[in-house]
């Protein structure tokens, strides 16, 4: 029996449209799985945005905690440190003082550290006659060898003293730290206290 002219059209007219929704479907897999695989490629997501960017982005802000250390030492003397008289004879520009002191906690005598470092002149007749100003570079490591705390800045002195005079204070920066005290800022007080003995108290801002 004959099929109908519209039956006998349509059989290869949908296998054929069949045939080709297949071919543009594999082909819409395949446009997708190169999607997929140039997104996990090295170095970019999908959106073509560095993947370090996007790490940095998802990271967040930096938690901030203040925490404030306290630590003490005993009189700075020709055992704990070294004077290195450079350039012309006496007071002048460049002499070196270096120091290595025990750490203690304020009214303790245990120890929790040391302090070592050393402070340069750099200016002498500054800010007045018989002063001059000497900066510093000193380190202090509490408890741990990698917790450490860096402080700088510049204070004056009288030139014929090697140490700040008894009852003084000076603050000066933290410019940086490590281990728990990573990220570190903020200032430092220190007091040479009448007894000889000194403070040094930390203000400080670190990564959490």
């Amino acid at each position: 029996m004959k099929r109908p002219l519209a039956t006998a059209l349509r059989g290869p007219i949908v296998g054929t449209t069949r045939s080709r929704f297949a071919a543009l479907g594999g082909v819409a897999l395949l446009l997708a799985g190169a999607g997929v695989a140039y997104a996990g490629g090295a170095g970019r997501d999908s959106t073509g945005t560095p993947r370090s960017a996007v790490a940095t982005a998802n990271a967040g802000p930096t938690q901030l905690s203040r925490v404030v250390v306290r630590v003490a030492h005993g009189p700075v003397t020709a055992g704990n440190s070294q004077y290195i008289d450079a350039g012309v004879p006496g007071p002048s520009v460049g002499d070196l003082r270096t120091y290595y002191l025990p750490l203690t906690r304020p009214g303790s005598s245990r120890r929790v550290g040391y302090l070592t470092g050393t402070l340069t002149t750099t200016a002498t007749g500054r800010p007045r006659a018989g002063m001059e100003l000497r900066t510093a570079n000193l380190v202090f490591v509490v408890r741990r060898a990698a917790n450490q705390l860096v402080l700088g800045g510049v204070a004056a002195y009288a030139q014929s003293a090697p140490v700040l005079a008894k009852r003084s204070v000076v603050t000066r920066p933290v410019i940086g730290g490590s281990g728990r005290y990573a990220g570190a800022r903020g200032w430092c007080v220190t007091t040479h206290l009448a007894n000889g003995t000194w403070t040094h108290v930390f203000h400080l801002t670190v990564d959490s």
